[in-house]
């Protein structure tokens, strides 16, 4: 007898933030990359649930059941708003990586590149949904 599978198990949707990872989770919350805020899903969605300890490299994961909360926590938030009432001088305050914070004439140009970074994650989670996977995200 064959394997009845669906094949869902063997899809696998990557996403890559890059250097825009911290700014994005200061973006969503207000807070820096090493500011950990438990149950909030606007965090969740860049740093996972639960983090795996003991690891080299930064390594958590966000199971199934809560991902839906963490999709509808992106498609809930005003992004725009957000980085109008953040500036850009707020994001070199918190110190927050990439340094390009300076770049007072760059503002519009960062500002719509998170706001692009922002919808790539929202979208990201909206396939996980729609496929009912888990998240693994590896920070190295």
């Amino acid at each position: 007898m064959e394997d009845d599978k669906d094949g869902i198990d063997d899809i696998e949707i990557q996403l890559d933030m890059d250097k825009m990872r911290d700014a994005m989770k200061f973006a969503l919350t207000g807070v820096g990359k090493d500011d950990a805020i438990e149950n909030n899903h606007l965090s969740e969605a860049i740093v996972g649930v639960d983090s795996i300890k003991n690891s080299q490299e930064y390594i958590a994961y966000t199971q199934k059941s809560q991902v839906k909360d963490i999709f509808l926590a992106l498609e809930d938030f005003d992004i725009e708003k957000a980085l109008e009432n953040l500036g850009i001088s707020r994001f070199k305050e918190a110190n927050i990586y990439p340094n390009i914070w300076d770049y007072e004439e760059d503002a519009d140009k960062i500002r719509e590149e998170l706001m692009e970074y922002f919808q790539i994650l929202r979208d990201f989670y909206k396939k996980i949904l729609e496929v009912n996977g888990n998240v693994v995200i590896i920070i190295c």
